[in-house]
């Protein structure tokens, strides 16, 4: 994944109530298509929701334990991956879409993805076994951030 691709991507950590418990956005200010960039935080935070009707469809229909759900939505430039714990926690990233010439790389792309989620997975159930982490509250710990953006550096990089 260029550089640029990486200042495109958006994750949210999404609790029981469908509240954002975790928000990343990776945007730089020139790559948001002239809008201003609060807007399309907003816009962002509202395909996220949008994709939580077909995790939820998703998850009605899938056999066994499936916590990965690769590309489960598409709006405009941004494809949707989740990943939902075994609480029914949801993992929502957008990321941009490949291009059908790119279609050979697919695969590798839902592996790295598939790992990063899983990686994500580990540090956030070491944050919720904190005796003092609330459950369903949001994440504000600087070492969590600190921890998750290794990870976009890690995984997301090699996209």
């Amino acid at each position: 994944m260029s550089s640029s691709q990486l200042n495109r991507l958006y994750f949210v950590i999404i609790g029981h109530r469908d509240q954002p418990l975790f928000e990343f956005e990776a945007l730089k200010q020139d790559d948001s298509m002239g809008i201003p960039r609060e807007d399309y935080r907003h816009l962002c935070q509202f395909i996220a929701h949008a994709a939580l009707d077909a995790v939820d469809a998703s998850l009605a229909s899938a056999q066994g334990s499936q916590m990965f759900f690769k590309n489960i939505d598409r709006f405009n430039e941004w494809s949707v991956s989740a990943f939902v714990t075994c609480s029914l926690v949801k993992f929502v990233l957008l990321h941009p879409n490949r291009e059908e010439s790119q279609s050979a790389l697919r695969k590798e792309e839902s592996d790295i993805i598939r790992n990063f989620f899983y990686a994500v997975y580990e540090i956030y159930m070491k944050m919720i076994l904190n005796p003092f982490y609330e459950l369903d509250s949001e994440i504000t710990s600087r070492a969590f951030r600190e921890k998750f953006q290794q990870l976009v550096k890690k995984h997301l990089l090699n996209l």
